[in-house]
């Protein structure tokens, strides 16, 4: 191997721990950092030697003394004298470099600095010091020297140095460099102090080792062999007020800056607290405003004696005596009238508004038919090799007298277009879907009759838009509010989300107040208590727990044409018919013609009312689409029919759901 190969080989490998270095330095910078402020150290240094870029020799360097002289003065400054000693391999050298770190002091006054006992002055040429700020950096500078050992001087003064404690006065000092890429074999650091004052205790505060040497008036620290980046933290305690009497300046702030933290998170805490109070305030206020003026805008008084709740349409029992049941209507009410009063009565169904459904609509139907103003007729539909043959349900109009109630005006005027010409006809299944577009129409005459005799409150409606706009504008202004609070730039702003919500909830409640709104007036409730006598006498002749004092099946025909508007009002349209089938009442009404009685040649099937039952089906939602149950007699249809109108299209209203067989 020649010499020149040798040669580049050592330079290499000497050079290559300094381009590591300066491939970590920033790592090493920012870790120094983060050290420097979770430390109690006074200063943070650093010494770097530099080769003044002259990389083509080998170079080296180590440090086989570092000194350290401190002086406390009273007052908390501190007079330091460093001494290092640098052993240089190889070269040439022109200066070194000395970072000092300001934190945690009032300020660092640089005295002087020399090279082997020789002072310089201050200047940038060989033989000089220069002092930096930002960092605060010395260099001295010096001719070239190459494997030589220099000692370097350095003399500053520190304001701040001791600080108050739980302890007393202490000091701390970081004796060595923190970020050093070399090794130290030797350190000592004397800290010296007034001769009236005593020394409490003294330690190694950063956890390295150290021999303690105390004497009168000043306490040594011994450290021998050093690694590199190996730096030693120096505790001593004074008593209290013996080296200063006041914070230094540094701590001071340190204490405004942790009192101003304490206010303001205690201000912060104040704001939670307050928008906590505000927000409970709000939700109490809100909830018992709401209820208080739906109170105080509808009062409920008048109500008889042993009122019953929750029992129509809920369970199938009714707690109404033998001597409260009635045969025949307590009154002149309509069919759909008295259905309508059952269903929004808070003391027999436990409800809180007006409630009118296709069930009343139908019963309007057939009391329109039972007057001879309509008629029913079934058509046969051939089916198809998919479908199977269906019925067809035909409505006509054979008169329309110009007195009819209000409510029997409306209901022609959703089945047929008001017109001057004979006799109108539309298929059933187009009445159910005009039912359901057009329903506002006839339950607001059947309201406005229900008005009219003074059976509901006047004040319901226009309490139930009051309470609405109040509900959905407390509700918006309480979104906006929170999601603002939410969405704001200041982290403190959350706490306004509360408010926010309290009033989002308070909306609900007032929206929720809507259902608690009575429809009927106390008259109303009594009237409906009387028809319920009647209800409960359908209830329990289609259940079979009376017995039926009519032998002639005329008679029975009769009653069951009769009463079948009010049972379809009550919700108990199916198993009226499934019940007078059942006992063998199979004449349908006259306004009702089935295939067989348009032409005579078709055999009757044998439940005669099966027509009039799959009439029932056509009508369950959805309005107007074909269903095709197996209608047989009894029980069979019982159970099919059940789930369309006992709990769907009519039971839901009263009776519940539908059986099978009796």
């Amino acid at each position: 191997m020649s010499r020149a190969t040798a040669l580049a080989k050592n330079i290499m490998r000497r050079l290559a721990p300094f381009a590591l270095l300066c491939f970590l330095l920033p790592f090493f910078s920012q870790q120094a950092y983060a050290h420097s402020v979770h430390t109690t150290s006074i200063i943070d240094t650093t010494y770097v030697a530099d080769a003044a870029n002259e990389t083509e020799s080998y170079k080296d360097y180590t440090s086989p003394r570092f000194n350290v002289d401190v002086r406390l003065q009273k007052g908390g400054s501190a007079l330091v004298t460093e001494t290092e000693v640098f052993h240089f391999d190889g070269g040439p050298f022109h200066q070194v470099e000395r970072d000092l770190v300001t934190d945690n002091t009032d300020g660092i006054q640089i005295i002087g600095a020399g090279i082997d006992g020789q002072a310089l002055t201050p200047g940038q040429d060989a033989g000089n010091y220069e002092v930096t700020d930002n960092p605060l950096t010395v260099l001295w500078h010096f001719d070239g020297a190459s494997d030589v050992t220099k000692t370097f001087t350095l003399t500053y003064t520190v304001q701040g140095a001791i600080h108050q404690t739980p302890q007393g006065d202490t000091f701390v000092f970081t004796t060595l460099p923190i970020q050093h890429s070399y090794t130290i074999q030797s350190s000592t650091t004397t800290v010296h102090f007034p001769e009236e004052i005593q020394a409490l205790d003294a330690a190694v505060a950063d956890g390295n080792t150290a021999q303690i040497q105390r004497q009168p008036q000043s306490i040594t620290f011994t450290s021998k062999n050093l690694a590199a980046d190996a730096s030693i933290q120096v505790k001593i305690d004074f008593p209290a007020g013996s080296l200063i009497t006041a914070p230094p300046q540094w701590q001071q702030q340190q204490i405004t800056a942790a009192r101003n933290a304490l206010i303001a998170q205690q201000h912060a805490d104040a704001i939670v607290l307050l928008n906590l109070i505000i927000a409970l305030l709000i939700l109490l206020i809100g909830i018992l405003a709401a209820i208080f003026y739906r109170r105080a805008a509808q009062p409920i008084s008048g109500y008889p004696a042993g009122k019953q709740e929750g029992v129509l349409g809920r369970i199938p029992h009714f707690p109404v005596s033998s001597d409260s049941r009635l045969d025949a209507p307590p009154g002149t009410l309509e069919p759909a009238a008295a259905g309508a009063l059952l269903n929004s009565s808070k003391l027999i169904n436990n409800a809180h508004a007006l409630t009118i459904d296709i069930n009343q609509g139908l019963a309007t139907f057939f009391e329109l038919a039972n007057h001879g103003i309509l008629t029913m007729q079934e058509e046969k539909v051939d089916g198809t090799a998919q479908v199977k043959p269906r019925s067809e349900f035909t409505i006509e109009m054979e008169s329309r007298p110009s007195k009819l109630q209000p409510h029997e005006e409306q209901l022609l005027n959703i089945l047929f277009r008001k017109t001057e010409q004979g006799p109108a006809s539309v298929h059933f299944t187009a009445f159910t879907r005009n039912y359901k577009s057009k329903s506002a129409r006839y339950t607001n005459t059947v309201k406005q009759e229900m008005f009219d005799a003074g059976l509901l409150r006047s004040d319901n409606d226009m309490l139930r838009v009051r309470l609405k706009t109040i509900g959905w504008l407390l509700f918006c202004i309480g979104c906006l509010g929170a999601i603002s609070a939410l969405s704001a730039t200041a982290t403190g702003d959350w706490p306004f989300f509360m408010p926010g919500l309290a009033l989002v909830i308070v909306g609900i409640v007032v929206l929720q107040q809507r259902n608690h709104c009575y429809a009927l007036t106390a008259e109303g409730e009594q009237l409906a208590l009387q028809w319920q006598g009647f209800y409960a006498y359908l209830y329990d002749l289609t259940y079979k727990r009376i017995a039926l004092n009519h032998n002639n099946e005329a008679e029975l025909g009769d009653l069951f044409v009769r009463y079948l508007p009010y049972a379809v009002s009550f919700g108990l349209g199916q198993r009226w018919i499934d019940h007078f089938e059942n006992i063998g009442i199979t004449s349908l009404p006259a306004w009702f013609l089935t295939l067989s009685d348009q032409q005579p040649q078709i055999v009757p099937s044998n439940g005669r009312l099966s027509p009039l039952s799959t009439m029932f089906i056509y009508s369950r939602p959805p309005y107007g689409i074909y269903y095709y149950p197996s209608v047989s007699r009894g029980g069979s249809y019982g159970g099919g029919a059940s789930g369309g109108f006992g709990g769907g299209g009519f039971g839901g209203g009263f009776g519940g759901g539908g059986s099978g067989a009796s």
